[in-house]
Formats: structure tokens, sequence, C-alpha cells
């Protein structure tokens, strides 16, 4: 949709689009000029050209949020109100709206190659992002399958740090947002609780035990925690990420020697006391699970005199 409408200022019509001088790249950047902290060189880097689109919407959208112009992407081209003074709201609004899509539409049209150029010419911004999607809708479609892939596939191996993997699965969830297709709380933070390796068990069966609700930055701080008691615990070969006893040679040796039997040193010793009746069952709470080999359970029948 062409815009060749007129805004009247002080007596005196002006263009808006359509009527007034062809763009190019030397206005375009001249476009507020005095902005305090200007982005618009991360677009001059390189243009849209047909294989970029997903980079190039997303990097104007970063763009206009911070000139406070972004919903000229996602607003139709707004219709002059009627039977209002020049001096309302209404009609300062209007003509916000219309100064902001020259401004935009101008800088749009001089980071695109001249092909798209003299295709979207004459096109406001919005209908000109309606058009752009549906030319390279299938570039959006094998990026959006892409980036929904990646967090279901992300996997943490066993010692490795927690906080970047978490970051990195953030980030694909904040991405399919942004391409309108949101991962909502429960789900996001599943696929960030699947995606860790067995020693954090205890913490998932008591994430979900303890009905816990968490924001992804709620969830991330306290996996961190959980990382920090993780390498304190018993078991953890101290000074070695992700090694555990089960896994140590020195201690599978140790164990082979003694028949089968590892060292007492460094061993801890469980009480329980199971009662019959339930009035006198002990609240107890999972706190780690144990493999094999990890706990030797001895137990015995024991009754009131």
């Amino acid at each position: 949709m062409g815009i060749s409408s007129t805004v009247s200022r002080g007596g005196t019509a002006e263009p808006t689009h359509g009527g007034g001088p062809r763009c190019c790249s030397a206005t375009c950047w001249k476009i507020s000029s005095n902005s305090s902290f200007n982005l618009r060189s991360i677009l001059e880097k390189e243009k849209l050209n047909g294989i970029n689109f997903v980079d190039w919407i997303r990097n104007l959208r970063i763009v206009h949020r911070q000139e406070k112009k972004e919903y000229v992407l996602d607003t139709p081209y707004p219709n002059e109100p009627q039977n209002v003074a020049y001096n309302s709201n209404a009609y300062h609004a209007y003509v916000k709206h219309t100064d902001d899509v020259v401004d935009v539409q101008y800088l749009m049209l001089a980071c695109m190659n001249s092909e798209l150029q003299k295709q979207y010419e004459s096109t406001n911004p919005h209908d000109m992002i309606v058009g752009l999607r549906g030319m390279f809708k299938n570039q959006a479609r094998v990026y959006r399958f892409n980036t929904s892939k990646a967090p279901f596939r992300s996997k943490l191996a066993e010692g490795a740090p927690v906080s970047p993997h978490v970051i990195k699965i953030i980030g694909y969830i904040e991405s399919l947002q942004r391409l309108g297709f949101p991962l909502y709380d429960h789900l996001a933070t599943d696929v960030i609780l699947q995606s860790l390796p067995a020693s954090f068990e205890p913490l998932i069966m008591n994430y979900h035990m303890n009905g816990l609700k968490k924001t992804l930055t709620e969830l991330h701080g306290m996996l961190k925690m959980a990382e920090v008691s993780l390498r304190k615990a018993p078991g953890h070969a101290e000074g070695v990420k992700g090694h555990w006893s089960r896994n140590c040679k020195k201690y599978l040796e140790e164990k082979k020697k003694n028949g089968g039997v590892a060292s007492a040193q460094g061993i801890n010793v469980f009480e329980i006391n199971l009662a019959m009746r339930s009035n006198d069952a002990w609240g107890l709470k999972i706190i780690r699970r144990f493999t094999r080999d990890d706990v030797d359970l001895r137990i015995r029948e024991w009754s009131k005199g």
C-alpha cells in the first residue's frame, strides 16, 4: 500500500510519502542524527539481500525499539482524524505516527539492496514487513524449525558448568517468543530441567514435589546454587569437575583390592527408624538419589520391648 497523504502544519502541506524525494542512503542516515544512543550502524553492516531476512528484521526491531518507533512496524498506517482540531491530542498522535512512519520507511529502504528498494519504495513500514515476511516465509520457517529444535535437544554433560547451558536455552526460548511461538512458563521450565544430567535429579524431584514456580531467571539462579552444593557433596571427587566416586579409578581399584569393599574412610552412616503406625512416622524429604555402589544399606528388625 503506497502512502501519498499530506499533513498540514502551520498552513504548509508536506508530503509524507510518494510525493517526497526518492530515498537515498545519505538522506536516510541523517534521520535522528541527534539520538543520544544511535544503534543504526548495526543495520549498515549488511543490507537485506533475500537470504538474511531473519537477522535483518531482528536488528531492525532493536534499532527502532531504542528509538521508540517499533510500533510502526506492527501498526497499519493511520487514517487522518476527522472533525478534530489540529491542536487536539488525537491529531498530534496522528502527526507523530506519520512522522515516525517516514523515518522508519526511509531507514528500511536504505538498508535493502537496490531490487528490494525499487519494489517497496512507496510502501509504508507495516505493509513492507507483511510483504517481506510473505516473500521470505520459507527462510523464516526453517529458522523457526531449527530454533525450536535446539532447546529440546540441548543436554548438559555431567560436570559441565550449568550457567552457560541455561543461558543458551533461555536464548532459544526468547527467540521463539519473538517469532510468535512462545513456550509458556511451565513448558519452558520443563525444557531446562529435562536438559540437566542425573546429578540434578534430586533437585528436579524436589522442585516438582513442592510445586515450586520460578521465572527462568530465578530458576537459573537456583540451579547455580544447586551446582555449588553438588560439588561439595560426599562422593564428589574433590578437585575433579563432575567426578563421582563410583567413576573414580582410584576408588574402584581400592574396592577391587579389598575384595569388593571400599575403604571405610569418608563413609557416612545413616540410621533410619521406620515406624509401623502412621502417627509415629517422620516427615522425610528426598535430598539426593543414590546409585549402585554409592550406599551399603543394612537393615535389621527392631521392636519395642
